[in-house]
């Protein structure tokens, strides 16, 4: 009885499907004025047909370009996608009468551009991811690598490579004299 009650402990666990939610940055150091590109990806979900997210980050560091926003919600939405810029980084809303079907998909692709020295991180907050008139909510799991951080830099000056060479040059002619 107790190796019975083991093995449909683990048929029904082994069969527990979660989405993963994944937070990756191209550039984790970017200078002032430099751009860096955000990437939110989803991966291992069953249909749904809402999904909402708030992702928070130090704005007074980045300017968020909603041009340059790519996802694959915003191709398969004919309802509401929308991704707006607030004071505590960007929302994003997907509620869509037909199901999205597809287990991987891209929820939001967006260029940042840094303004401002400093470093942030990235958290994903309020995610809400269901299946209206199905199941209900759906499980997910949010990758064990956030926050994902970038650190913003001064641009380095290049250095001054005539005054370098003339400061060898005259090096050079104090140890000829010497010798």
């Amino acid at each position: 009885m107790k190796k019975l009650i083991v093995v449909l402990a683990f048929f029904i666990g082994f069969n527990a499907n979660a989405g993963l939610i994944n937070v990756d940055i191209s550039n984790p150091t970017v200078s002032v004025g430099g751009t860096t590109e955000l990437s939110i990806l989803g991966a291992g979900f069953d249909p749904f047909d809402t999904f909402e997210f708030q992702l928070e980050f130090d704005t007074s560091l980045f300017s968020i370009d909603l041009v340059s926003m790519v996802s694959d919600l915003g191709d398969a939405s004919d309802f509401i996608f929308e991704v707006t810029e607030q004071s505590y980084g960007i929302a994003l809303s997907f509620i869509n009468f037909d199901l999205f079907t597809s287990s991987e998909f891209i929820a939001a692709k967006i260029n940042l551009t840094a303004i401002a020295k400093g470093s942030t991180s990235f958290n994903l907050a309020n995610v809400i991811v269901e299946d209206f008139y199905g199941q209900g909510p759906i499980d997910f799991d949010i990758d064990g690598q956030l926050p994902a951080g970038v650190d913003v830099t001064g641009a380095v000056p290049a250095p001054a490579t005539l005054g370098l060479f003339a400061v060898a040059l005259t090096a050079f002619a104090g140890f000829r004299r010497k010798a």
